[in-house]
């Protein structure tokens, strides 16, 4: 008995200096990265940074949060930050952000509140912090500018790293009654004929980039994306609805190559949309409709446009027709 009382004793003392050692370690880990980064011209402070959770969590506690990289322009305040995790698998945590919080780029300062934000994040073990899974849950999300707001009901957005590529990530991501910012709807849909929402949002993709998402990617550029193979995207917008797929290839000067299959419910709409909004002109519209009209009615429904979308030498069409330039990357 008195043996048994004695492994009890040391193996609580032995678990108890193992926490210790490892909170201590968290929070100097920490303390030393803000400090690296306020040396590199970073703003990196807080007003408090403690680790909680004997005896089977590092919980880690930050409030007064003011990071910020004059460099590349942008900033994040937050009032408290939670990172939590279990004491025998640190590299596993859970983050929780604040109701309420700022970033700011150059092109001005946005206000995020959310009833609920919190996200599962994994890293593979080893002092780079390469990123292996990610599952973000947002729930009321509303974002606000100078002159603008934009937010949703629900969102989930995970990632989880390819087996198709070292430097590839798998993405997931679902919203309900996505909001835009109103001037986005002023230009898109001039006329005003649709809701102020997406009812539905939905993307899964495989996203490759240059280089691995870990912490350098933070702490000098983030990877820049080289393609994506896009396996199902879907938005339902008042009585407007696009799916498409396909794989797609950034070349040397940032425009997209490659091709999408689209299906595309109320085409007519959306061209019309185009055009009022003066990014198609009516003349190249008219030519536009015509192409689609018979690709449309090959299909057997007038309203429903299957076709692919193709992007090549910095153009865009649609099967034969010509509809404008492709999407560009700024590098």
């Amino acid at each position: 008995m008195r043996k048994l009382l004695w492994a009890v004793v040391f193996a609580a003392a032995a678990w108890s200096t193992w926490w210790f050692i490892g909170s201590t370690a968290k929070e100097r880990a920490l303390t030393a990265w803000l400090a690296e980064r306020s040396a590199a011209g970073w703003i990196a402070s807080t007003e408090s940074l403690n680790v909680t959770g004997f005896p089977n969590r590092f919980d880690t506690k930050i409030t007064g949060l003011n990071l910020a990289d004059p460099s590349q322009g942008w900033a994040w305040l937050a009032p408290n930050f939670e990172i939590l995790a279990l004491s025998y698998r640190p590299n596993h945590i859970i983050a929780i952000w604040p109701h309420e919080q700022s970033w700011s780029t150059p092109n001005g300062t946005t206000r995020m509140t959310s009833e609920d934000m919190r996200g599962s994040v994994k890293f593979v073990p080893s002092t780079a912090l390469a990123l292996d899974e990610t599952t973000i849950d947002i729930k009321g999300l509303e974002l606000k500018g100078p002159d603008w707001s934009a937010g949703l009901e629900s969102a989930i957005f995970a990632t989880r790293q390819s087996a198709a590529d070292a430097n590839a990530h798998d993405l997931a991501f679902t919203a309900k009654n996505l909001a835009m910012p109103p001037f986005w709807q002023a230009i898109i849909d001039r006329a005003g004929n649709l809701p102020s929402v997406f009812s539905d949002a939905e993307i899964e993709t495989t996203m490759f980039f240059d280089r691995p998402w870990d912490r350098f990617a933070l702490e000098t550029r983030p990877p820049l994306l080289t393609g994506f193979d896009l396996s199902k995207l879907r938005l339902l917008w008042g009585e407007l609805q696009l799916d498409a797929k396909g794989d797609i290839k950034i070349d040397a000067q940032g425009y997209f190559v490659g091709e999408l299959q689209l299906r595309a419910k109320n085409w007519q709409d959306i061209l019309q949309m185009f055009v009022d909004s003066g990014a198609l002109g009516a003349d190249n519209a008219d030519l536009i409709r015509s192409g689609l009209n018979i690709l449309a009615m090959l299909s057997g429904d007038p309203r429903t446009l299957n076709a692919p979308l193709t992007f090549s030498d910095g153009q865009a069409h649609i099967g034969p027709v010509w509809i404008g330039y492709a999407p560009r990357l700024v590098r």
